[in-house]
């Protein structure tokens, strides 16, 4: 019902505006840490190409003197950013915690529990007893 529409919805918004946080500092990142570097004329192609998946294959067409920083320079803006965003969501959800337990009201919750058992004659046996009163293996046509 409603309740999975709005789960899917939260889902599918906070994949999104995680993702694109994630992407745009991934870039910002390999540009800024690529800046007065051989590399810097093409920082921009490196983190359009990372931020797309082609991570490897960029890294991979540079020239091979550069090979080791650029893949370092992506490492550390993929974990840097990574460490944000995952930040960021423990931040949310610390505060959906916060507010879940202040706007739910005491009268939403409902006690469910195991129903008593009864025996044919409609009298109550607690749970977990034995409704027939004679040993288990033996039967009343014996």
């Amino acid at each position: 019902g409603v309740n999975s529409t709005f789960r899917q919805v939260g889902i599918a918004t906070g994949i999104a505006a995680l993702g694109s946080i994630f992407s745009r500092q991934v870039g910002d990142k390999i540009v800024a840490g690529l800046h007065g570097t051989p590399a810097a004329s093409h920082a921009s192609q490196l983190a359009d190409a990372v931020t797309g998946g082609q991570a490897a294959q960029a890294i991979g067409s540079a020239p091979p003197q550069q090979r080791a920083q650029l893949a370092r320079v992506v490492t550390s803006a993929f974990t840097e950013s990574l460490d944000h965003i995952v930040l960021i969501a423990a931040i949310g959800c610390f505060a959906a915690a916060v507010l879940t337990v202040l706007l739910i009201r005491q009268k939403d919750f409902v006690a469910q529990g195991a129903p008593e058992a009864s025996d044919d004659d409609g009298a109550d046996v607690p749970s977990g007893e034995h409704a027939r009163a004679e040993p288990p293996g033996k039967h009343a046509a014996d």
